[in-house]
């Protein structure tokens, strides 16, 4: 079911509400997993992705804490230049995927 704020997705617990649905904006789990792993991801461009994604959650509302704080974080990640660097050479010797 849709609604104005985010989708409603089918919740593992069944105390999470009425029909055991909860309010999240993403539209499945199969795009929550593909978000997940793009974070993490050692591509620029998937990294992007993601935090387009994470922007686009947060303007629906309801994102959960954990999403909002890891976002943020691999946000500064991004805009550190040595940061970036190290990734490079950490990828560059095998340390990284």
């Amino acid at each position: 079911m849709e609604s104005l704020l985010g989708f409603e997705q089918a919740s593992r617990h069944d105390n999470e509400g009425s029909h055991g649905q909860k309010l999240v904006p993403w539209l499945n789990w199969e795009e929550w997993n593909s978000v997940r792993q793009s974070l993490f991801s050692s591509s620029q461009d998937s990294v992007g992705f993601a935090l387009g994604r994470v922007s686009a959650w947060r303007s629906r509302g309801c994102l959960p804490v954990v999403v909002e704080v890891t976002a943020s974080i691999i946000e500064i990640q991004q805009q550190d230049p040595f940061f970036r660097y190290m990734c490079v050479v950490y990828v560059h010797i095998g340390w990284c995927s």
